[in-house]
């Protein structure tokens, strides 16, 4: 608390008529105790803030200089309380993504972060699914003789990583279903989940709605089997202006490493989904849940690869 209440207790003591010494065996402290609540070391607790109150004649509030005037109001220990309601949820995509969940859907397949495959530690098949209403991409565990199953994780050295799974024909009902530019690849963030039919059965679940689209280069769009007329004319023309300021970027960066000076990191070209934009930060407070029980009654499992 520092010196937010300290004038105030001093202020109204001396107000009072009062001594240090009387107000310390009023509180059943000694004297040093009150130099420490007047100098503001030391929280008077609770039952003393009553105390000071009723002696003062002032409210708590008041006695630690929250009257009306203030920014908030406080509890009977002093803290001030602060609203949230209104408030939103920072979305965890604003920040770095390294160790977290991910997926990254391109259009010739998918890739699944180590952090997905470590969650589940030594399980190197899984079999997904789609929720095409919810827009949900639902991962659970399997084994290399289930029909469905996909091998997400290549294991080097007694560790996991996750490797990518070939798909044209998955990757190309995903862009559709979700309407996404072939230009780009989607990084989409995963969570924890269970499933509503037994909840026992833990899955990881993907939000394709929440994919965020980086634009490919025109060699990785090849690569992939993207060609020009797979894309519209102006995400194309935007591709082509990132292209060319990246390639500007590389060179000026190149420059100044031969200069002996750092560059700094590289500018990252992202585009976050159209639904954020009501928001500036994340959801509201009210809205902002816990994470869901999954229903997989009635969906598509994704083979192939």
């Amino acid at each position: 608390m520092g010196y937010y209440h300290v004038n105030n207790i001093k202020k109204l003591r001396e107000l009072s008529g009062y001594t240090q010494q009387q107000v310390a065996d009023y509180l059943g402290l000694d004297k040093s105790q009150m130099c420490r609540y007047e100098s503001g070391e030391q929280v008077p607790k609770s039952d003393n803030l009553k105390k000071l109150s009723s002696l003062f004649k002032v409210s708590v509030g008041d006695l630690l200089g929250m009257s009306k005037a203030n920014k908030y109001e406080v509890d009977e220990e002093g803290n001030p309380i602060i609203d949230i309601d209104d408030g939103q949820v920072v979305r965890r995509q604003l920040f770095s993504q390294i160790g977290d969940k991910v997926a990254v859907i391109s259009p010739d397949g998918i890739r699944f972060s180590s952090a997905c495959v470590r969650n589940w530690d030594g399980v190197t098949h899984i079999s997904m699914v789609v929720i095409d209403d919810k827009k949900l991409l639902v991962v659970r565990k399997s084994n290399e003789d289930y029909i469905d199953s996909q091998r997400w994780a290549a294991i080097r050295d007694e560790k996991a990583y996750g490797r990518k799974i070939t798909g044209r024909p998955f990757s190309n009902d995903i862009y559709e279903l979700m309407d996404w530019s072939k230009g780009y690849y989607y990084k989409i963030r995963g969570y924890i989940g269970v499933n509503q039919s037994d909840k026992s059965e833990k899955l990881l679940f993907f939000e394709l709605e929440e994919a965020e689209a980086y634009p490919m280069s025109s060699k990785a769009r090849i690569k992939a089997g993207v060609r020009n007329t797979d894309i519209s004319p102006e995400d194309l023309a935007v591709l082509d202006e990132i292209e060319c300021e990246k390639d500007k970027e590389k060179e000026y960066r190149d420059n100044l490493r031969k200069e002996g000076k750092d560059p700094g990191p590289v500018k990252q070209y992202v585009f976050y989904p159209d639904k954020w934009g009501q928001y500036t930060f994340g959801l509201p407070v009210k809205e902002h849940g816990v994470m869901p029980e999954v229903n997989l009654e009635s969906t598509t499992n994704m083979g192939g690869g």
